[in-house]
């Protein structure tokens, strides 16, 4: 799930942006993925419009960067303070989806007197654009916070990656929890894999696919209005397709959730949105069990928004923090957020116990299920672990003082997890001024799995495990998935995709060696056309659909 956004890595505690430059960057510096990705072609747009912030802020004498998307033409405003004249800003744009295009300077402004201190700016954007938000603040002992925050709108958009003109076997990828709206999918210059743009190419080469993309107005928005604005641009690219109902759509994280919402609601107003197969990728079916003590991490040190189950005070309304973990999309899905327990009821009551019995539905975990071996048999209860400890160190010394240790039992550590984010996998790190002057160095860490446990489709527990002795074990069960596909071996990263799978049930991957989700995409289209005596001479016309109802 992205708690990307899921709880998603680069979304919990910020995602470190790569220095960028005024130029393209050389052939044979551009990352893998900015290769691979094919090209923006056409785009849809669907939902409502939502007013969106992004803010950078910093009081160190080092540049501090923050990317953000205006995704349609409008009118962005600027805010920029600078409270004296070693502090500085600049602001550079770019084409939202061309990470090859080069960086063009919007401006540039140096703070302190003659120049005011706080000024407003407003820029006229074209189109979809990515800007990088840069300050830089005063040395110590100088003080003053810089700052530059900027103000525009979004819309969720489809992204048609490839050529014009080709509708014969649409795709749809949806984006997960993403609520800083900073790591857009149609812009892979932020991703460290290239498995998503591989997977997407390949499908294209191999399979004739015709991929649409998705990026959220919000990504952190009620998973109600997205699943609406899902199926708005369903039925658009269904139609631009002839009105076969056979798109086939990949749901990544929290989208898995909130497309089969959108799917529910839609299967019980009767409306038609051209859907054949739901594949959904670390999808939250039942929500998301938090490691208590990174729950209490995330939610500490600013006395403003109250967990009721938890002592710890919650992070400073207006901070990147307080807006993650107090978007309605991430207290939806945790099993501890204020608007779990009302979604999931209201989810459950779409549909068919929260599903479209119209659409075939198929779940990916990249959990597994155990430490035995190859993941597919039994699972050993764990206790006694290493959870986190922090250090410290002074005056900037590589000498580390452990200040803080939890040993406990995570109430599911017997049962498979994610690895933890890659943030807090290379160690959380804190750097705090006392009186100014004395440096001192904070070290979080989390050492052992699992952090956090998104309950995937193949993970639904305790209903999909049986207990025998001292070991747990799959067990199948009726379920509304066709299909259950798990990775062997050890847990993979939440949001990775180039991954191996097998099936839950038998244990064995797609044949010949093929990526489990291609497979199941490609056996969709494959079904859809065989069901068909001529598809393509059949449109789905209001009189055939009628007769197909009956």
């Amino acid at each position: 799930m992205r708690f990307r956004s899921s709880i998603r890595s680069a979304v919990w505690l910020g995602v470190a942006i790569s220095a960028m430059t005024l130029s393209s960057p050389a052939a044979g510096d551009t990352p893998e993925a900015v290769r691979l990705m094919p090209p923006a072609a056409e785009a849809i747009y669907g939902g409502p419009e939502y007013t969106r912030r992004t803010r950078v802020d910093t009081r160190r004498h080092v540049w501090k960067e923050k990317r953000a998307y205006p995704n349609f033409a409008q009118t962005v405003t600027f805010r920029i303070r600078l409270p004296n004249a070693r502090t500085r800003c600049e602001i550079l744009a770019r084409p939202a989806w061309d990470p090859s295009a080069p960086w063009e300077r919007i401006g540039g402004w140096r703070g302190g007197p003659p120049a005011p201190r706080e000024r407003e700016v407003r820029w006229s954007c074209p189109g979809p654009i990515l800007l990088l938000l840069r300050v830089r603040g005063t040395r110590v002992p100088f003080g003053g916070r810089a700052v530059c925050e900027a103000l525009y709108r979004r819309r969720s958009v489809a992204v048609r990656r490839g050529s014009l003109g080709r509708y014969v076997r649409p795709v749809l990828i949806l984006e997960g929890f993403d609520p800083t709206g900073d790591t857009e999918f149609n812009d892979p210059s932020w991703m460290d894999q290239p498995d998503f743009a591989r997977l997407l190419r390949l499908g294209m080469e191999r399979y004739d696919l015709d991929p649409w993309v998705v990026d959220w107005g919000w990504g952190g928005a009620d998973l109600r209005e997205q699943g609406r604005e899902f199926v708005e641009l369903a039925r658009a690219i269904d139609h631009r397709s002839g009105g076969y109902g056979r798109t086939v759509v990949v749901a990544l994280s929290t989208a898995g959730v909130a497309a089969r919402f959108g799917l529910a609601e839609a299967y019980d107003s009767g409306l038609r949105h051209g859907v054949r197969t739901l594949l959904t990728l670390a999808a939250p079916h039942r929500g998301v069990v938090v490691n208590e003590h990174l729950w209490n991490f995330l939610l500490q040190a600013h006395p403003a928004f109250e967990d009721p189950h938890s002592l710890v005070s919650g992070p400073e309304p207006g901070s990147e923090s307080y807006e993650i973990l107090t978007s309605p999309a991430a207290q939806q899905t945790i099993q501890r957020g204020l608007q779990f327990d009302d979604f999931m009821a209201d989810l459950r009551s779409r549909g068919k116990d929260g599903y479209d019995p119209r659409v075939i539905h198929i779940g990916f975990a990249s959990s597994n299920f155990g430490n035995l071996g190859d993941g597919t048999a039994r699972i050993r209860p764990r206790s006694g672990r290493l959870i986190n400890r922090v250090r410290v160190s002074l005056l900037g010394l590589p000498i580390w003082f452990t200040l803080h240790r939890v040993r406990s039992r995570f109430r599911y550590d017997h049962y498979p997890g994610d690895q933890p984010p890659s943030d807090l996998q290379r160690s959380y790190r804190e750097h705090r001024y006392l009186f100014g002057i004395l440096r001192v160095d904070a070290r979080i860490d989390w050492p052992h799995l699992p952090t956090f446990v998104p309950t995937h489709s193949a993970l639904d527990f305790p209903e999909t495990l049986v207990q025998e002795g001292d070991y747990l074990r799959y067990a199948s069960t009726r379920s509304p998935f066709r299909r259950c596909y798990i990775k062997p071996g050890r847990q993979a990263p939440h949001d990775r995709t180039l991954i191996e799978w097998v099936d839950a049930a038998t244990g064995q991957p797609p044949p010949g060696e093929e990526n489990a989700v291609l497979y199941e995409v490609a056996r969709s289209f494959q079904e859809a056309e065989q069901e068909r005596t001529s598809p393509l001479a059949q449109p789905q016309t209001g009189e055939n659909r009628a007769s197909q109802s009956r």
